[in-house]
């Protein structure tokens, strides 16, 4: 299936639930519609501070700060910017 039936003509919005959800689960489709001029926006619910809740070197706030960077560097490889992100934490 090609992005134009997966997108139609307007804009693509991206929900991902978690960190890394949006580039692994859709990251060619972004990709791909960032290739054909869509506007992609991606939205990531959480922040990902609760994913290894037992770690002593790695606290919630240190995780959601990696967390972010590593988004939002796989949102600017597969698109050139990180700019059409949001985040609700």
């Amino acid at each position: 299936m090609d992005i134009e039936t997966l997108s139609g003509p307007g804009g693509v919005v991206v929900l991902a639930p978690h960190p890394d959800d949006e580039s692994l689960g859709c990251g060619a489709a972004i990709h791909r519609a960032i290739e054909t001029g869509h506007l992609v926006t991606i939205v990531i619910v959480t922040d990902g501070s609760k994913s290894h809740r037992a770690s002593k070197s790695w606290p919630p706030q240190r995780i959601a700060e990696q967390r972010r960077r590593e988004a939002e560097n796989a949102i600017a490889i597969l698109t050139g910017s990180s700019l059409n992100m949001i985040w609700l934490g």
